[in-house]
């Protein structure tokens, strides 16, 4: 018997397509091939419209789902930006002319000591009054923000994680319930405000998808499973294209982070609806828009990288690239010691307000994360120039001491501070807190270049920018480092250079950014072999088969194994034959993930056991039916009770042989996205064993 695989397109034999849905239980793989094949079967017996307007509705849900989402998730961003940034500048002060303008975009601005000690100019008084107030706020923002996140589990973290291992097939029952979905809004809003070392990313992708997830159970769409996963991984794209203004950035993340069965081409188009359409509300109701680069980097002469700037750049990409690896360590190692030791809600929000008051104390000593993550970015990405007074720019026309201590204290505390924040009992994303971190990085080196360059000012290497007295920009140094770290922890790289290229319209620099992401990506991969996702999937105990599977079983030992070699045979397999036993029988059955059924001595299906139990649990609810009934499996037959609509049937299951390699029943998995394959005996159907995913 040659090996089985049905078709990339799910194409199924209409006669034993399954009539009835099955329920899912936690942490279960859907049945993509049962899901096509009963979207096919309900899609024959729709009833047509009766009217032009219902039928004109009916062929354009599929727009009005992606529109109408895209433009709710757009202003639901705006909402989470504007208040973030509002309480964020609240702990400086407010603007005199107008309140509610957010104090960093206002050029009154008043501090609290303004208000409180009107009656004193003592200077000792009043810096001490700003600070009490300003702890406090913070305080009190982190506090409600992890008050509000222990309300439920998927309220903390960021989410994509997760939302990996659901498009790829997983269920996980209330992770885009609606209610949980704005106690997270809320919860973000109060933890990116207090000050903590972590974006809106990951939380705001995990809300996208939440969002649509309502809007499909509003319109009058399938709630087919597999359905629903193709629109929920548009959500993906707009949640990164709004975080950062980058809709081509969104859309490639999608493509590089989520691994799932849907044709490329289709993913893609929809992505690119959502978030043109998403970006577009943004940038036009926005009223502040924090991701706002000057115009360092212009395409011009006197602007452009120099030859033998590859070497510093390389160099900057593998420094990253280092950092990134320590960067994912370190983070993992947090958060299996708080798996271990911290395992009381009081205790979680204890750490979250610690966090907050020891980063709050430290950013206010510093001064350098006094500034949101966007403002700290964009800080980092804009050039100095001679009147600057900005916190990175130093007027020294000596040794930049100052400089070079305020960037030094900067990294180590956005390191440290966003490894140990991201894992917390709060939602948060990593992705920004990255860029900041390689960012500040690469300005590093670039302020060490440039104190180089003019003491060599006059060497042959800056002849042809002599005129100018700037050969080496600083800021792109700053922009190269954000995409090499963020490259590293992420295992990204197109991605990258796109996002940084949205940000800054870095046209001369796109080679550069290439060179420092594809240094960092290069070390990382041989180092290690999985991004900070991956790693958080699997200390979460999450189900999920990676990518290109086969690049993990290159062992050649293990590449010439056979199936017959490690798959769990029948005698350690409960294995139902159809038309033998009672309700009562299937009852007493031991746990096990599923049961194969078999039919005049051949694999006839596959029944899951959540799905069996839950049967089993409705049929002795309702009493209607004995449990002393036989049980087939197959069509309804007089004297017996039929539990067809549960059966994944033959047609439906992969099935191989026994001398098959276990490479190519991992290849099988991996791009069907399958729970298990079928083992049975050459030229038949004689059940053999079965592989599960989680033994690969």
């Amino acid at each position: 018997m040659s090996l089985r695989i049905l078709s990339y397109n799910r194409m199924v034999d209409m006669e034993t397509s399954p009539t009835r849905s099955r329920p899912y239980g936690p942490l279960e793989l859907i049945d993509w091939d049962r899901e096509y094949a009963q979207l096919a079967e309900s899609r024959k017996h729709e009833a047509p419209q009766t009217t032009f307007l219902r039928q004109l509705i009916h062929s354009n849900l599929h727009w009005i789902l992606l529109i109408s989402s895209s433009v709710a998730i757009a202003l639901l961003t705006i909402g989470i930006d504007y208040i973030s940034m509002y309480l964020h500048g609240l702990k400086a002060g407010v603007c005199k002319k107008n309140v509610l303008i957010p104090a960093y975009e206002c050029d009154d601005l008043a501090d609290w000591s303004t208000y409180f000690l009107f009656f004193t100019k003592s200077t000792v008084l009043r810096r001490t009054n700003d600070f009490i107030v300003y702890i406090m706020i913070v305080l009190i923002l982190a506090l409600f923000g992890a008050l509000l996140a222990s309300k439920h589990n998927y309220i903390a973290h960021g989410g994509i994680p997760e939302i990996k291992s659901i498009l790829s097939g997983t269920n996980i029952p209330d992770f885009l319930n609606i209610n949980m979905i704005m106690s997270k809004v809320a919860s973000l809003v109060l933890v990116v405000s207090s000050g903590l070392f972590l974006g809106i990313d990951g939380p705001l992708v995990h809300i996208s998808m939440g969002v649509m997830q309502f809007f499909i159970n509003l319109l009058p769409l399938t709630q087919n499973e597999a359905v629903k996963r193709e629109y929920l991984s548009s959500a993906v794209a707009i949640g990164i294209g709004l975080a950062f203004n980058a809709p081509i950035g969104g859309v490639l993340f999608g493509l590089e982070q989520i691994h799932s069965a849907f044709p490329i081409d289709k993913l893609m188009w929809n992505a690119f609806i959502c978030s043109t359409v998403g970006v577009t509300v943004l940038q036009k109701l926005h009223p502040f828009m924090e991701m706002d680069i000057d115009e360092m980097f212009t395409v011009s002469l006197k602007n452009n990288w120099l030859s033998y700037e590859t070497l510093p750049y390389m160099f900057l990409g593998l420094l990253c690239g280092v950092l990134g690896i320590f960067f994912c360590k370190l983070n993992i190692y947090f958060a299996t010691f708080r798996q271990q030791r911290l395992d009381n809600d009081k205790l979680k929000i204890v750490e979250v307000v610690s966090i907050a008051l020891a980063g709050a104390i430290v950013g206010h000593l510093s001064n350098y994360s006094m500034f949101s993550l966007p403002k700290m970015l964009q800080q980092l990405f804009n050039s100095c120039t001679r009147d600057s007074d900005a916190l990175l720019c130093s007027k020294d026309s000596g040794f930049p001491w100052k400089l070079l201590g305020t960037l030094v204290a900067g990294i180590l505390q956005s390191f440290f501070f966003s490894a140990y924040s991201y894992g917390c009992n709060v939602p948060g994303g990593l992705l920004l807190p990255s860029l900041v971190i390689g960012g500040s990085v690469g300005r590093l080196v670039g302020v060490l270049l440039e104190v180089v360059q003019n003491h060599l000012i006059t060497s042959a290497l800056h002849l042809q920018c002599l005129n100018e007295k700037k050969c080496i920009s600083v800021a792109s140094y700053a922009v190269v480092g954000a995409g090499s770290f963020a490259a590293a922890v992420f295992k990204m790289n197109i991605t990258m250079v796109v996002i940084l290229f949205e940000l800054t319209g870095a046209v001369t620099y796109m080679i550069p950014i290439m060179l420092g992401v594809f240094c960092a990506r290069f070390l990382n991969d041989m180092i290690v072999d999985q991004s900070i996702y991956e790693m958080w999937l699997r200390i979460s105990n999450l189900p999920y088969v990676a990518p290109n599977i086969e690049d993990r079983l290159s062992n050649p030992e293990y590449a010439v194994k056979t199936c017959a070699s490690v798959m769990r045979p029948t005698e350690d397999l409960h294995v139902f034959e159809d038309g033998t036993l009672t309700l009562a029988d299937i009852e007493k059955a031991p746990e096990m993930k599923g049961y194969p059924v078999v039919r005049d001595g051949e694999l006839y299906g596959y029944v899951t056991n959540y799905s069996l139990r839950k049967e089993l649990t409705y049929l002795k609810e309702q009493g209607v039916v004995s449990f002393d009934t036989v049980v087939t499996f197959a069509q309804t037959q007089p004297g017996y009770h039929t539990l067809e609509h549960l059966v994944t049937k033959l047609n439906l299951l992969q099935v191989v042989n026994g001398d098959t390699k276990l490479l190519t029943a991992c290849q099988i998995m991996d791009q069907l996205i399958l729970g298990c394959v079928f083992v049975c005996y050459p030229g038949s159907y004689k059940l053999q064993g079965i592989i599960f995913r989680e033994m690969v």
